[in-house]
């Protein structure tokens, strides 16, 4: 709402500053109009969105002036992508994206609680995220010793810390 009604009103307010005071009224009239309606548009797309496997499929719903109904045959998809905006991340929300061989961007499932996209994407394409996902009760880092890169001897060379010692002084 903030992002919709506030640049709006502050822009008439501005113009009424330094214009005319008629472009004052018009702010506050354009803030008292737009807080209700931006609202109730709000609570109708929240209302309209959900998602969920049934079978073989993905079903996804969206939308506040056209609800669109998503049914995807999960076989078909290829791969996920998990995007988030600065907005939704304050949320604790992303939207999924499924990738499949038919078509250009994909099918976009809007505001998943980002607790729990990972384990709805898995559930959705069983075997495309199982490498990326730790088990439950595992730690997500190996201990800090048995971690070895490809191609190095095991070794780990000594450096100097900012002061120009070095570590084993």
């Amino acid at each position: 709402m903030v992002c919709v009604v506030l640049p709006g009103t502050a822009l008439l307010a501005g113009l009424g500053v330094t214009l005319t005071p008629v472009l004052l009224h018009c702010a506050w009239v354009f803030a008292v109009v737009a807080t209700p309606l931006v609202l109730w548009l709000a609570r109708d797309a929240y209302r309209s969105l959900g998602h969920g496997l049934q079978g073989g499929f993905l079903v996804a719903r969206s939308g506040t002036f056209s609800r669109d109904t998503l049914v995807l045959r999960r076989s078909a998809i290829a791969a996920w992508t998990f995007t988030d905006s600065p907005f939704t991340r304050r949320s604790g929300l992303v939207t999924l994206t499924a990738a499949v061989a038919a078509g250009e961007d994909g099918y976009r499932i809007r505001d998943l609680a980002a607790s729990e996209a990972a384990g709805f994407a898995a559930a959705a394409g069983p075997g495309i995220l199982a490498e990326f996902l730790v088990p439950a009760g595992e730690s997500p880092v190996a201990p800090r010793d048995s971690r070895q890169f490809p191609g190095s001897s095991g070794r780990t060379q000594q450096g100097l810390h900012r002061s120009g010692k070095s570590p084993a002084t």
